[in-house]
């Protein structure tokens, strides 16, 4: 009985990591903290982001035809200051593109800019195995203060240095993706609208996505 056992627990092993590993919409989630100096210590703030890929086949019958996308969804990480409040967007100033983006190739060097094959080993690396980096400063996100009242009106871009942002740490993790962004801010479509000018140029998707990837729009992941 114990035999017959084993054989059916080593059966169900198998059939757990092959599904695993032909999954060909897989995800993982990473968890970024900012940590910031103050005269009071050192205080951080977290958010979790998912990322997704899918491939999408073509009609016509041809490997080289199917078309990956990567998708993400995740707040920006807010920390409450004595005066303001610290945001740290979804986006790396100077056109550097997505912070998750960034994120994954900082928790896997070797396989986050593969071929298609390569990426799908990658984000299976990802979501199997307790990985962490420091995010390097060149991929450190566009970071603004705002009021206490959040008041996007009041919104501006500080450097890390103004604010005393001292590392910020990114780990993969099981924790669901930060999506409550509107539990704060309200309706993010009509808070972005009243985002400054000089703020909304920091990105060049739609303003809404600077504080949040995807997470108004549910029906993109």
């Amino acid at each position: 009985m114990l035999k017959r056992s084993s054989i059916i627990l080593l059966f169900c092993v198998i059939a757990v990591v092959l599904w695993s590993c032909t999954d060909r919409n897989p995800s993982f989630r990473y968890k970024m903290t900012v940590y910031v100096s103050t005269p009071a210590g050192i205080q951080s703030g977290s958010s979790v982001t998912e990322m997704g890929l899918k491939q999408t086949i073509s009609p016509a019958i041809d490997d080289a035809l199917k078309i990956l996308r990567f998708l993400s969804r995740g707040d920006a990480v807010f920390i409450d200051l004595p005066d303001a409040t610290l945001i740290a967007t979804t986006w790396i100033p100077n056109g550097g593109g997505q912070v998750s983006g960034r994120a994954q190739q900082a928790l896997d060097p070797k396989g986050a800019f593969g071929d298609r094959e390569g990426q799908f080993r990658s984000y299976y690396r990802l979501r199997r195995g307790k990985h962490s980096a420091d995010l390097p400063r060149m991929y450190w996100p566009v970071l603004l203060t705002m009021d206490r009242n959040n008041d996007p009106a009041t919104l501006r871009a500080v450097d890390p240095e103004e604010v005393g942002v001292t590392k910020i740490s990114i780990e993969t993790t099981h924790e669901a993706a930060t999506t409550d962004i509107e539990k704060r801010l309200g309706p993010l479509n009509a808070f972005a609208s009243r985002v400054p000018q000089s703020v909304r140029k920091l990105c060049p998707y739609p303003t809404p996505y600077l504080f949040s990837w995807g997470a108004h729009l549910n029906k993109n992941w």
